[in-house]
């Protein structure tokens, strides 16, 4: 026999049995377990006490009371009616007073109860009460055993809720209306001004509005059914992206399936739209405790610059690429499985790149990339782009080919990238584990001569005559240090150049340092003091830079020395300016009259050359041989003779280099 269809006959039962016995006796009925479609009560007690002052009396306890699917339980549940009213069809009772304990914190409620035998159709309506600074109204109605309850809460502050205090809620409120039925369910909430950031800071929220809307259907411990989340206000923070929600508003339906027991949530059939940035649609989503477990995802319509702006911005914030101005359209396609991508697939079209700060760019990118977590599943991928510029010197048209998985992007042909009249010629790019700290690359490469003509105008140098070439060999970059596997060179001036010992530590970082061995062979001088208004030098330099050391890119010290090669059979010519300008550089003077020097406009030399030892900003100076109260900077050749001696042997290097700067502006340079 069902005990649920039978409890109040029974109290009635009790009730006439009390009435036999006389006045003043307590029956008491006592029920083990007692259940219906999706609850359960334990231990239920029921008494009547017909002397009761205001009329029959009839107290209620349950040890444990288990509510529908997603609504818990309630421990040591007591409901007691000190005003029993009875009629032919009708039990019922008005005021009740209700109290129970919910993990562990205790509730009182006031409510009233109603029995109708006839129907066997039984109400429990909680008047409306204060819970975490709202209000919280129930009703729950049991028709021949069949649980319905309705439960409606209105401005409960997000931060005074148990259950959410591991979001670090510090403002917000929240509506909510949940109705159950057996094997449905349906729940619309909505949250108003959400400020929200959790103990270990990868989630936040600030100002945030979103409503949900499910209905779920079920038994047991699973359900499944619609849901749509609209998020539409304010802004998020999933590490390490931020959604600006007012600007971009969010919304994401889908069929979600709840398996109460375990806790997993499952996402079929999904779209995920943002007006203006992209469109969505996905299946197989799996989440477990809080981790995807699945997901295929194809995202469609990917709007540049709206999705760069959505999306990109927040996650890139910090680096280089922070601050973009991209055009043009995207599609990309995601797979997971075992809590790890497997696949990703992206296709971008007619995509213009711009740096803001005016330091690179890129146009006209097409093509598509393919991911994939093991190697044997690699597809090549193949990128074409129509030009671009990189600090002001522009590139044009080439194409890319690369091989991607795993945590490792390889080049797979040599690729040739036209610019400034020659082309850059990369033979080998290896990127490692770049998703990690133990990020490695390597590279090597090749410059076809280019015009150093249109390289000074790009870089808004002063224009000069000649071209650049060299060789890259093996560069690599790991734990924050780039080496390079042998001697960079390179041609320029009619000569050559050598980097040998290069070292950069920390080159993406605040302070980046370099370290180098620096070998100049052979230069035109009438090429190099093109350059810079110094004044006219023909003849051939040789120099060597010791120990060069750089930090944010300014000397701290090294030991140069330049000179006139031995074997230099070139001819050897001084206009007035350079002897004027090295005479100033070298503190003392020219051994020649000025009236003299205004007469002649070139002078023949038979030698010249500098040197500098930079330790703790101070430049320790030399020349070429000694010469009386200092050293010979120039020794003149033939008449009429000019030799200029330097007299200054310590200078600060920092003012220096703020007087030559000045000068080279001003087209005068002074020491003083």
């Amino acid at each position: 026999m069902r005990l649920h269809r039978t409890l109040l006959a029974s109290i009635l039962a009790l009730g006439a049995a009390g009435a036999a016995v006389g006045a003043g006796t307590a029956p008491l009925l006592v029920v083990e377990d007692l259940a219906g479609p999706g609850w359960s009560a334990h231990d239920l007690a029921v008494r009547v006490d017909w002397d009761a002052p205001r009329g029959p009396a009839i107290a209620v306890s349950v040890a444990r009371l288990e509510l529908p699917a997603g609504l818990g339980a309630l421990d040591d549940l007591r409901l007691r009616c000190g005003a029993l009213r009875i009629a032919a069809r009708r039990l019922a009772c008005a005021g009740a007073r209700l109290s129970a304990s919910r993990d562990g914190t205790p509730l009182s409620l006031v409510a009233d109860f109603a029995y109708e035998p006839r129907t066997r159709t039984a109400t429990l309506e909680v008047a409306p009460f204060a819970l975490a600074d709202g209000t919280v109204a129930a009703r729950l109605r049991s028709v021949d055993g069949a649980a319905h309850a309705e439960l409606e809460a209105h401005d409960l502050g997000l931060a005074a809720l148990p259950a959410l205090a591991v979001l670090g809620c510090e403002a917000g409120n929240a509506d909510a209306r949940l109705e159950w039925a057996p094997g449905a369910v349906t729940l619309a909430a909505s949250v108003r001004g959400a400020t929200c950031n959790d103990a270990s800071g990868k989630h936040a929220s600030e100002g945030l509005d979103a409503t949900l809307a499910a209905t779920l259907q079920g038994a047991g411990d699973a359900w499944r059914g619609p849901v749509e989340l609209v998020l539409d206000r304010g802004g998020a923070y999933v590490e390490p992206v931020y959604l600006d929600l007012a600007r971009f508003p969010l919304r994401l339906a889908g069929v979600v399936a709840y398996d109460r027991e375990s806790g997993n949530i499952g996402i079929d059939a999904f779209t995920l739209a943002q007006d203006g940035v992209l469109r969505a649609h996905g299946d197989g989503l799996r989440l477990a405790a809080g981790r995807l477990e699945a997901l295929d995802l194809t995202l469609d319509d990917i709007t540049f610059p709206a999705a760069y702006d959505a999306w990109g911005a927040g996650f890139l914030v910090g680096t280089s690429f922070a601050t973009l101005d991209i055009g043009g359209t995207a599609r990309a396609r995601i797979s997971v499985d075992d809590a790890a991508p497997r696949t990703l697939e992206i296709d971008v079209s007619g995509l213009d790149i711009e740096d803001r700060q005016g330091r690179f760019a890129l146009y006209d990118l097409d093509g598509a990339v393919h991911w994939a977590r093991a190697g044997d599943a690699m597809e090549g991928s193949t990128l074409r782009f129509g030009g671009g510029f990189f600090y002001g010197a522009g590139f044009d048209a080439a194409t890319v080919e690369l091989g991607i998985a795993g945590e490792a992007i390889d080049l797979l042909e040599p690729v040739r990238i036209p610019l400034l009249g020659g082309a850059l010629v990369i033979t080998t790019f290896t990127l490692r584990d770049y998703g990690s700290d133990d990020l490695a690359l390597g590279l090597e490469a090749n410059l076809e001569p280019i015009d150093l003509g249109q390289l000074t105008v790009a870089l808004d140098w002063p224009p000069f005559a000649g071209t650049l070439g060299g060789r890259l060999p093996l560069l690599t970059y790991q734990h924050g240090l780039v080496t390079v596997g042998g001697t960079l060179e390179a041609s320029a001036f009619d000569g050559s150049v050598q980097v040998a010992g290069l070292r950069i530590t920390n080159p993406l970082g605040l302070v980046p340092e370099i370290e180098a061995d620096i070998h100049l062979r052979s230069l035109d001088l009438e090429q190099v003091t093109q350059v810079v208004p110094f004044g006219r030098v023909s003849g051939r330099l040789d120099g060597d830079i010791e120990g060069l050391h750089l930090l944010k890119g300014e000397p701290v010290a090294f030991d140069a020395r330049f000179g006139t090669p031995p074997d230099d059979d070139s001819r050897h010519r001084l206009s007035q300016r350079a002897v004027d300008t090295i005479a100033r550089v070298a503190g003392g003077g020219a051994v020649l009259s000025t009236t003299f020097l205004r007469v002649f406009k070139n002078f023949a030399y038979d030698k010249l050359g500098i040197a500098c030892r930079l330790h703790n900003d101070v430049c320790h100076m030399d020349g070429i041989a000694p010469a009386d109260d200092g050293y010979y900077i120039v020794k003149g050749a033939l008449l009429p003779r000019v030799d200029l001696i330097g007299r200054v042997r310590e200078v600060q290097w920092s003012r220096l280099m703020a007087q030559l700067e000045a000068a080279l502006q001003e087209g005068e340079f002074r020491i003083e």
